[in-house]
């Protein structure tokens, strides 16, 4: 059995590192607030498009909320429903009132995979259509403009 050197041993560590730290980061942390956004802003309008999603998870998994916003025009927002984080999977879902009047219910159930780096969802209304929004890591960033 050949004795480990020094490049191999500093290798293996280095591997292990990154293997470690990549497996960490995809993991949505169990405490803490989250916010998802591709939200965008319309040079000639002014109007600001996309969603944005705002996460907040507690110690009683069955207390994690949601903040739902969207744009219609305005931008609106709404609480989320029967919210579910399943942190085994990294699946998430939830229920949300879009009725921009508030004159008649329009529920929609949110479903998808929530990472420390981007939430994927898609809505029954349009399963065909899939929105991804990556995590808003700093917030005195510039809005970016819409294309």
């Amino acid at each position: 059995m050949s004795p480990i050197t020094l490049p191999k041993c500093c290798g293996l560590a280095l591997l292990f590192f990154l293997t470690s730290s990549f497996a960490r980061s995809a993991e949505l942390p169990k405490l803490g607030v989250f916010v998802y956004s591709n939200l965008c802003w319309s040079k000639p309008s002014g109007d600001v498009a996309g969603l944005r999603v705002t996460i907040l998870r507690f110690p009683d998994p069955s207390r994690d909320h949601v903040v739902f916003e969207w744009s219609e025009g305005p931008l609106y927002e709404r609480t989320g429903y029967k919210v579910r984080i399943d942190s085994a999977t990294s699946r998430i879902t939830f229920e949300v009132d879009q009725d921009a009047t508030m004159t008649k219910p329009d529920w929609r159930t949110y479903t998808g995979e929530i990472s420390s780096d981007a939430l994927i969802l898609q809505s029954n209304s349009d399963p065909a259509r899939t929105y991804r929004l990556l995590r808003v890591q700093d917030f005195a960033q510039e809005n970016r403009q819409c294309r």
